[in-house]
């Protein structure tokens, strides 16, 4: 029984440690607007390499507002379009995008344009519904954000105090007076 136990404490604490992943995420800055919104990539998708693609598919989240409307997007968008990234640093940056981020359609879209160099994504097209607005001087930073675990992890936790309380209980009742 005791070998049970600690076979549940293991995969209790390994299920914690598993949730530990860093997301990394792009904050999209206007001059004029302050925060456009943002997306999340998992950090081991970046290999370190000085132009790295990465397909929407591989993208945890995505979040925009659109500031002269508030039309929201927060859809990702299509594989096979994505977004270019120098993974060379301690935080990847931004450098273009390749189509349709995100949205319902091609006007419900986020899109980074490059401005006046493949390293320069100085605009941001946020669909609006019916349309779209370009929104030039945008800054791109990066962030680590603290992971939250799944669910799932709670759910093994709360199983293994479970089974853990049983036990005790049990032997606790088996117990000559």
């Amino acid at each position: 029984m005791k070998r049970f136990v600690l076979c549940v404490l293991c995969l209790m604490f390994g299920g914690l440690t598993n949730a530990t992943a860093e997301t990394n995420r792009f904050t999209a800055r206007n001059s004029t607007y302050g925060v456009l919104g943002y997306m999340e990539f998992d950090s081991s998708i970046f290999d370190g390499t000085a132009v790295q693609f990465v397909a929407n598919d591989l993208m945890l989240s995505l979040d925009f507002t659109n500031p002269t409307n508030s039309f929201h997007i927060s859809t990702i968008g299509p594989s096979g379009k994505g977004t270019y990234f120098d993974s060379t640093g301690s935080l990847p940056s931004v450098l273009a995008g390749f189509g349709q981020q995100g949205g319902t359609s091609f006007s419900d879209q986020v899109a980074i344009v490059v401005g006046s160099g493949f390293g320069d994504p100085s605009f941001l097209i946020l669909g609006n519904g019916t349309g779209n607005n370009l929104f030039s001087d945008v800054t791109w930073s990066a962030s680590v954000v603290a992971a939250i675990p799944e669910p799932e992890t709670y759910a093994m936790l709360l199983t293994g105090l479970g089974l853990m309380g049983f036990v005790a209980r049990r032997r606790k009742n088996k117990r000559p007076a």
